[in-house]
């Protein structure tokens, strides 16, 4: 179970979830005590027992190990466990003989199948990792295609991702290319996200201008700083007047202050990376 679980982790890098595991346990004595039928005490019972094994088999410690050098405690098979799955349950089966008991543990254990299952795809939903049919039918293509060629190579579920919604060709997505063509380089190793559009502001500032007198969109332009407002009042361009700048012009205008700009209105999640600049150039109000 946990070789298998292991190679799991090694084939498969940025799994966002991790699967339930559910033990059966065939041709259990029936006659043990009552309460030993009961997922609870079946799953306490097993882990109680192999609590050491993490310490006195060979195997079993091997894995323990392999956690322990990522800074993850493991002082029980429990521990190591439920570093490769969400939960873990146990369900005995009695041997033949006591039909109605079988009959019971098989309805419990199908229970419990229905409840981890839903269980999974509410943590899913969460992590707004479901698949709809078509979704689905093209990561299965994708793993059958990958393990068939590579199996030396995890699948990573982060390439998934990119090849089932990929980065559109408007002005979002070629900023948000370019921000993580930044994150690939050497030098930006380690950089968050706000520092790494720290080093853009300028530049995506201006072409946030360019693109506001491009295609012409009304209005003026109401930046919002992080300066006290009377600085951020005297240093706002005022492009509501008529004038004959140039494009030039107006781009390093707004490249001045673009970086307080750019952190102000969100431009890592919201409005510019949408390639949206109505949050970025908002209408005046009409009197």
């Amino acid at each position: 179970m946990l070789q298998w679980a292991a190679s799991s982790v090694e084939g498969s890098v940025n799994a966002a979830a991790m699967p339930h595991a559910i033990i059966v346990l065939n041709f259990t004595d029936p006659n043990i005590h009552p309460d030993g039928w009961t997922v609870e005490s079946a799953t306490t019972s097993l882990l109680n027992t192999y609590a050491k094994a993490v310490y006195e088999n060979a195997d079993v410690k091997t894995h323990a190990q392999y956690w322990q050098q990522r800074d993850r405690p493991i002082n029980s098979t429990k521990d190591l466990l439920l570093c490769y799955y969400s939960s873990v349950s146990v369900v005995r089966i009695p041997q033949k003989g006591r039909y109605g008991l079988v009959d019971k543990q098989i309805s419990e254990l199908n229970q419990q199948v229905h409840k981890r299952c839903k269980e999974a795809r509410q943590n899913r939903r969460q992590l707004r990792i479901i698949f709809n049919a078509e979704e689905f039918q093209a990561a299965l293509s994708m793993g059958f295609d990958h393990f068939s060629n590579r199996l030396d190579e995890p699948f990573d579920f982060v390439e998934l991702s990119w090849n089932l919604n990929p980065i559109p060709k408007d002005f979002g997505g070629n900023i948000l290319r370019l921000a993580l063509a930044i994150k690939d380089d050497p030098k930006m190793a380690g950089a968050t996200g706000p520092q790494i559009f720290q080093h853009l502001g300028h530049m995506v500032a201006s072409c946030v201008m360019l693109d506001y007198v491009r295609h012409q969109i009304k209005g003026i332009t109401l930046l919002v700083s992080k300066k006290p407002a009377n600085d951020a009042q005297a240093r706002r361009p005022d492009y509501s007047s008529t004038t004959k700048r140039t494009i030039a012009e107006r781009s390093r205008n707004f490249a001045r202050i673009g970086g307080p700009v750019l952190l102000s209105i969100g431009v890592l999640d919201a409005s510019i990376l949408n390639g949206d600049t109505s949050e970025a150039i908002r209408m005046p109000e009409e009197d």
